[in-house]
Order: C-alpha cells, then sequence, then structure tokens
C-alpha cells in the first residue's frame, strides 16, 4: 500500500470527526495499532507467503481497521492478523479447493455480510473479488487487481460497493 493511501486514511481517523457515507449516514473510521512482528509471521505461515505486499504493509502500520462504521451494523472491516485466520479456516477445512487460492480480507457488515478476498493467480498477481461462501467462484465479482485502489475507490464512493451497479 503506498504511503499516500496510509495518510489518507490516517488524516481521516485523526480527525476524530464524523464521516458522512453515500447514504448520508454518520459513520466512524478507526484503524488498529501495527501487527506485531509475530503476528505477521503466524499470517504469512498460514497463508504460505502469498498475502499481497500491499495488505502486508496495511498490516504493518494498522492491523486491521473499520471503514464506514455505522452502528456496528454496516461498514467494512480490514481484518486484522489473527481476524483474517479466523475467517479463512471454514472455507479452506471445509469448503471446495477453490478456496486455497482465496484469502479472505475484509468482512462487508450488513446485508448478507459477506467477504472481500485476494483471489491469488500466481504470486504476487491477486484480484480482489467480492466473495460469497454460498456461490461459485464463477459467479464473484471482480473489483480490480489493487488494495491501494479498492481503499481510494472506497472513499470516492463513500462506502458505497461501487462494484454492485
Amino acid at each position: 500500500m503506498e504511503k499516500v493511501y496510509i495518510d489518507l486514511l490516517e488524516n481521516i481517523v485523526k480527525k476524530d470527526s464524523i464521516i458522512i457515507d453515500f447514504l448520508n449516514h454518520k459513520t466512524s473510521f478507526s484503524l488498529n495499532t501495527k501487527a506485531s512482528n509475530e503476528e505477521l509471521l503466524k499470517c504469512n505461515l498460514y497463508f504460505d507467503n502469498q498475502i499481497p505486499d500491499d495488505y502486508s504493509f496495511f498490516l504493518k502500520q494498522h492491523n486491521g481497521g473499520v471503514l464506514y462504521n455505522f452502528d456496528d451494523f454496516l461498514g467494512f472491516e480490514l481484518l486484522s492478523t489473527d481476524r483474517i485466520i479466523e475467517a479463512n479456516k471454514f472455507p479452506r477445512e471445509e469448503l471446495a479447493d477453490y478456496w486455497n487460492d482465496v484469502i479472505l480480507f475484509c468482512e462487508k457488515w450488513g446485508g448478507d455480510s459477506e467477504y472481500l478476498g485476494f483471489k491469488i493467480n500466481q504470486y504476487p498477481n491477486y484480484q480482489i473479488v467480492d466473495c460469497c461462501l454460498d456461490d461459485s467462484p464463477n459467479d464473484w465479482i471482480i473489483l480490480n487487481d489493487s488494495f491501494d485502489t479498492l481503499i481510494e475507490t472506497l472513499i470516492k464512493e463513500k462506502g458505497r460497493e461501487y462494484w454492485c451497479v
């Protein structure tokens, strides 16, 4: 993740102000403290060192966080090192083999409460996909191929799921 987007997120959080989303809800952002080296190592080992570099950079700065939190009901939770492992255990252990090529990294709160994931094509290349545990990967929507772009676009769109138009 480029420092520009870390600075953008940090500045939004520092203002300690209300962020208005695309539905005119008063929402907030929060960022966790950085992940420890041990937390990063454990997470990287679990995913065979395939966590995209830009998300690893984010975890080194902030071990997860929440964007557009509306009453703990709507928003996007960027998963911390422990939550990312927890979220991926069930699909990897209980569902089809294609889940081994996906790393769920962001829980979408509200509605169907599903995830965004990194679909690893061939490390370090990946696509960000809107994952539904009940759907086939053929039905997943591809958002883009950059965590930077995801964050930039979510902020520009004020938390709207811009890929669901």
